[in-house]
């Protein structure tokens, strides 16, 4: 008699202490004992999953706090595990955290009562108001926009709010720092600034010719970098602009291509143009010296035959010269570093924008730049970025580009958040605001830039530039300001990549755990019982300095995801 042997298990436990699920593939697929008893080995290698707290206050005093979902209860590694527009797992009724029993189930993320708010008494997080109790909320009970209602009145004046104390900060003694790199292997450009790549850009000067020059940089990319082993790509600048504009509208294009050829991370620039828009080459080459001029080409595509042989030809001859390039160590404060959320949850503001803010605490005292933009994600927040802001100019230089973006957006600018931050936990516009500025926050504003305008290098603090939110167009902006490396924090996720390394920073673990080929590093960490605050921020620090010197890419980059989307502003004739 034949005996057969089943292997399809629902369960096994292995001496990892936790429950596994064998996949249904490891059967199906007719594998060997061997095979499944190698599976199993694989996994008892596997470290348990890191224990989260279930539930964080923001600030002391606030009288909400954040719940995470039962702890290692879902299988993060899951295909179906990343939760997107309300399908995050829930806390159910009845359970008890630190002594507080849940009256209702509570969404992941979301917000809980520590105590009775009454109708009309302020809701308190990050030890500020984020709006009034628009119904009684029982302890225990969740706290989100059905019962919390915000009418915040803009600040448009400093008047006397603001005291020179409050912008104080000591400057960081890097020698008595330990485990942190001082130093990036870049690029030093002939004007001083400092890069991390060396791109060649094929830039487009209007939208009817960007289809091409795509096609084009995807047939030549690997070619040029096979030959020239010092250039690290090949970026192409397209969009839908430059033709027909007028006004202000043309001078925003005008500046955002002039600020991405400039980048410090562009070895060699190919411009071309139709040859019949309004954005005319002259106007954008007078914007360069003498001394880049042996980097750059230019081509009007009407005036010749085969225009890709041409372009080619122009952009074999620019990366003849950026070969030469070559890294060499550069202190780390002469980097000039953007910050960026996407996709924000309720717990970005608690994860990833305050590490974001931890390192440029160390990274301005150090005299570095950071630069922040998304004007309208600091709406409700004008007394911190006075407080935060190291005159009374600059103060009123920042009330300035919020009153410029409520008149932007009108009667919309109330439509942020979105509807994936509203899933995610986020109540309203304070509420995220609150979270968003944490990315710069609390360190010092030095200066306040117009879009796309150039940011001022070693500032010792925070270059603060006006923007939408858009997450394609924020990170065009910062890049264009002269950006080298953007630190993108998101809950939700996305794959996108800017024009230049694009650094994603996951708040949770779940989702850095699902989409490990989007997420460049996972600020969840902050969440876990036993987690050290002191070796993740080394970690982040570090992990930012080896992608800065290129011993890492970005997982956008290993993608090839580059992409850069003007801000369509002003009129079109």
């Amino acid at each position: 008699m034949r005996v057969r042997f089943s292997f399809r298990l629902p369960l096994v436990c292995i001496p990892t202490g936790y429950p596994v699920l064998i996949p249904e593939s490891a059967i199906m697929q007719r594998r060997s004992f061997f095979s499944l008893r190698t599976w199993i080995q694989e996994m008892m290698r596997k470290p348990a999953p890191a224990r989260q707290r279930e539930m964080i206050q923001a600030a002391e005093g606030d009288n909400v706090a954040s719940i995470l979902a039962w702890p290692n209860q879902y299988d993060y590694r899951s295909d179906a595990a990343l939760p997107i527009l309300g399908a995050a797992p829930r806390v159910p009724a009845g359970h008890v955290i630190d002594g507080l029993t849940l009256s209702e189930a509570i969404p992941d993320k979301h917000k809980v009562a520590l105590r009775d708010i009454a109708v009309g008494e302020t809701v308190v997080r990050y030890g500020f108001p984020i709006g009034t109790a628009s119904s009684p909320i029982p302890r225990g009970s969740w706290v989100h926009t059905h019962n919390v209602a915000f009418d915040g009145q803009a600040i448009e004046s400093v008047g006397d709010r603001w005291e020179k104390t409050s912008v104080q900060r000591p400057r960081i003694d890097f020698q008595s720092e330990s485990g942190f790199m001082p130093e990036f292997e870049g690029y030093r450009r002939a004007n001083g600034r400092a890069g991390c790549r060396n791109y060649l850009a094929l830039v487009s000067l209007v939208g009817c010719i960007s289809a091409s020059m795509d096609d084009l940089m995807r047939d030549i990319s690997r070619d040029v970098c096979r030959k020239h082993r010092n250039i690290d790509g090949v970026l192409s600048l397209s969009h839908n602009l430059g033709c027909s504009q007028v006004g202000p509208g043309l001078d925003k294009v005008r500046n955002l291509i002039v600020g991405l050829a400039r980048n410090p991370n562009i070895g060699g620039i190919v411009f071309v143009e139709l040859g019949c828009q309004n954005l005319q080459m002259t106007s954008i080459l007078e914007a360069f010296g003498e001394d880049a001029h042996e980097r750059i080409r230019s081509y009007k595509a009407q005036e010749a035959g085969d225009e890709r042989v041409a372009i080619s030809k122009l952009l074999y001859e620019v990366a003849r010269v950026a070969d030469k390039d070559r890294r060499e160590s550069i202190p780390l404060q002469d980097a000039v570093i953007g910050v960026k959320c996407g996709g924000s949850d309720g717990l970005s503001g608690l994860t990833a924008n305050r590490l974001c803010g931890t390192f440029g605490r160390r990274f301005c005292g150090m005299g570095g730049t950071l630069a922040a933009t998304e004007t309208g994600e600091m709406i409700g927040c004008e007394e911190l970025l006075i407080q935060n802001s190291v005159s009374p100019t600059v103060a009123q230089a920042c009330l300035d580009i919020l009153k410029r973006n409520r008149d932007y957006l009108g009667e919309f600018y109330a439509e942020n958040p979105s509807p994936g931050n509203i899933a995610g936990g986020l109540t309203n516009i304070r509420d995220k605001s609150l979270g968003a500025i944490a990315k710069f926050l609390p360190n010092r504003i030095v200066e306040v830039r117009d879009y796309a305008e150039g940011i001022t290098p070693k500032l010792s603090g925070v270059s603060l530039v006006y923007g939408p939110c858009n997450d394609e167009v924020s990170v065009t902006n910062l890049f264009a300001s002269g950006c080298i490396l953007t630190i993108f924090t998101t809950g939700q996720g996305t794959n996108w990549g800017g024009f230049g390394p694009t650094f994603k920073v996951s708040s949770n673990s779940r989702l850095a755990e699902a989409k490990p080929h989007w997420i460049d590093f996972n600020a969840g960490r902050m969440c876990d019982v036993d987690c050290s605050p002191e070796e993740i921020e080394r970690d982040f620090w570090n992990a930012l300095c080896d992608c800065l010197s290129g011993r890492s890419i970005t997982k956008a980059e290993k993608a090839g995801f580059f992409k850069s989307v003007p801000w369509q502003y002003g009129q079109i004739l």
